[in-house]
């Protein structure tokens, strides 16, 4: 039994990990990588490190009250919405993932990732929505801020269309920015059609204690 165990072992483990590359086969994508890795030690650094150029967003954490602004159409005017935002770093404190609620086209939940990719040197913004939006494809800079702006561009598809965007990160102050979307159209006219302002939402003052009577 012993012996037909060890061969079920050894059959299964060829099964799954697969011939190894002949050595004049190109090489993998891990392949690649991990000569990268052996040969330069500060690319390896960057998988284990927070990039520095995250630094310049870090004022983007914590709770925001969001007014979004859904540009007119030939079809239906302008309308404003409410919503909430909370911002925060995850997954290793590489990435800003902000949580809408109730705010946007249809009123819909979100989130949005913002973070820098510290290999490619571009910052990247993707979102997704609880009516099934989503970008499918990361808004790039490879510029970076300038200033208190930063400007984002790629392919954004909304419900199946897809627009060449430019999404306008504008800082006013710690406490206050806006996230602008623009449509590149033929003829290089650009038109917004969507306005995210966001404040950020007052601490609650803690409640003071009832007075208490006189002591008899």
């Amino acid at each position: 039994m012993k012996t037909a165990a060890a061969v079920l072992t050894l059959g299964l483990t060829a099964a799954f990990s697969g011939p190894r590359a002949a050595a004049d086969e190109p090489p993998t994508v891990l392949e690649r990588v991990q000569k990268k890795f052996a040969e330069n030690e500060d690319i390896r650094k960057l998988a284990t490190s927070q990039p520095q150029a995250l630094a310049a967003a870090g004022w983007m954490t914590g709770t925001w009250n969001a007014t979004v602004k859904t540009y007119a159409t030939k079809a239906e005017v302008e309308k404003v919405e409410k919503g909430t935002r909370t911002t925060r770093f995850e997954l290793g404190g590489r990435w800003l993932l902000s949580r809408n609620k109730g705010a946007g086209p249809l009123g819909e939940d979100a989130v949005e990732i913002l973070g820098f990719d510290p290999y490619q040197r571009t910052w990247r913004w993707q979102f997704f929505s609880s009516v099934g939006r989503g970008t499918n494809a990361a808004l790039v800079s490879a510029q970076g801020w300038d200033g208190d702006r930063l400007t984002l561009a790629g392919t954004f598809y909304i419900w199946g269309e897809s627009a060449d965007v430019a999404l306008r990160l504008v800082k006013m102050s710690d406490d206050e920015y806006y996230e602008i979307f623009e449509e590149k159209l033929p003829g290089d006219v650009r038109r917004p059609f969507l306005e995210y302002h966001y404040t950020r939402a007052k601490a609650h003052a803690a409640a003071k204690p009832a007075p208490q009577p006189p002591a008899k």
